[in-house]
């Protein structure tokens, strides 16, 4: 029994040795060891690196040919990630594409979402200056249309029938002496305070009375968007009654990314387009950007001017902003090949013979499905445009080995 057990041991220890051989890679050459040799490098194991071609002892998987670090093109370097090179069978089986960045005339458009509003130039509110009870609405619901002097509600109030009684007793006072004349001027001025017209006391027949009732009226025409007033109910000074909102004229409030400000501005004219009416644009401007950015979305309000013949356009619709830009000449590749991180702004750039370069850039203006690049990109380089998302974690495992 002790013989078998010595037996096992020794295989245990035997199959540990030849694991261990399996996953420990071969020591290096002074030459790769100082990076001036050829490296190369398992795609799963990047542990398994050495200055020939072969296979992982791991995977079996056949070692990819590494491009050493070279920062001497004088672009703005990123730790983080490490120029690559990719055989040509990954890259066929990759689906690795490339595009070449051409120079051209970039027409400049600033997107931006907003939401169709009323416009508060055009929009008032009715209320009472006096206290008493609604006695009759001759508007009773929200989204009617009013003229500029329709009714809408009829108040009793004892406190302008009181006005009302003093100011008719001062025009009995028929004689022209200054003390009655200063009377009907207080009498008729306390009514105009209350917001009550005069004229038709003067007219009173004989043996009629005034009545303390008043008729609000639309102070302009438009659609009511919010009705307070309700039958029977007692209203203070300064109730809001009724909101009348001129809808021929509206307000599309748009938020615009803090990267487009300095190139929106007031009077700049827009296109917007309405999920609503597809293919229907309608034109109008800017005419507000708000003071303060929204610390949340990083986005300034902006507001949008825009003609609303018909009515067509309604509050809360949604609406999509293009703000033309002058038009300007510069380098321009796919949008699919600029890699935005929050940290940095970086492309891929094709060196030849599988060779890949990670590239800082700066980006401009969008267009379509081109993207402006103010530096880091010249015209004639290609940069990847396909499968850019395994190149770029190519790069960064890349660049973590040579990190270590």
């Amino acid at each position: 029994m002790a013989t078998v057990r010595w037996l096992i041991i020794a295989a245990l220890a035997g199959a540990a040795v030849y694991a261990f051989t399996l996953v420990t890679p071969a020591p290096l050459s002074p030459v790769v060891q100082n990076g001036s040799a050829e490296v190369w490098q398992c795609p799963m194991h990047p542990k398994i690196i050495q200055d020939h071609p072969g296979t992982c002892p791991v995977c079996h998987m056949d070692l990819v040919k590494v491009e050493q670090r070279d920062h001497s093109a004088g672009h703005e370097a990123l730790p983080e990630l490490a120029t690559i090179t990719l055989s040509e069978d990954r890259l066929q089986k990759s689906g690795v594409r490339t595009q070449t960045a051409v120079s051209g005339m970039l027409d400049e458009t600033v997107h931006a979402v907003g939401v169709v509003t009323a416009a508060e130039s055009r929009t008032v509110r009715v209320h009472a200056r006096f206290s008493g009870w609604v006695e009759e609405l001759h508007v009773r619901e929200t989204g009617a249309s009013v003229s500029k002097g329709d009714p809408l509600v009829r108040i009793y109030s004892p406190e302008v029938l009181a006005a009302q009684q003093e100011f008719v007793t001062a025009l009995a006072g028929r004689g022209g002496d200054s003390l009655t004349l200063r009377l009907q001027s207080a009498a008729e001025e306390r009514l105009r305070t209350l917001g009550v017209d005069a004229a038709p006391l003067r007219t009173l027949g004989e043996g009629e009375r005034p009545t303390g009732m008043v008729t609000l009226r639309a102070p302009q025409g438009g659609f009511i968007t919010q009705k307070e007033a309700i039958q029977g109910v007692y209203i203070s000074p300064g109730t809001a009654l009724f909101e009348v909102a001129d809808l021929s004229t509206v307000w599309l409030l748009v938020d615009v990314r803090e990267s487009d400000l300095a190139r929106v501005r007031v009077d700049q004219k827009a296109q917007v387009g309405f999920p609503a009416f597809p293919g229907v644009t309608v034109d109008g401007k800017v005419s507000y950007l708000y003071p303060t950015l929204d610390p949340g979305t990083r986005t300034l309000r902006g507001r949008i001017e825009l003609p609303n013949p018909g009515r067509r356009l309604r509050p809360g619709m949604f609406g999509t902003a293009e703000l033309s830009v002058q038009s300007s000449r510069g380098v321009m590749v796919p949008a699919d090949a600029v890699v935005q991180t929050g940290r940095n702004t970086y492309a891929f750039v094709a060196r030849g013979e599988g060779v890949f370069e990670p590239r800082a850039v700066e980006a401009g203006a969008r267009t379509g499905e081109m993207i402006q690049i103010r530096s880091g990109i010249a015209e004639g380089e290609a940069v990847v445009t396909g499968a850019i998302f395994l190149v770029d974690s190519e790069s960064r495992l890349r660049a973590t080995v040579e990190r270590r």
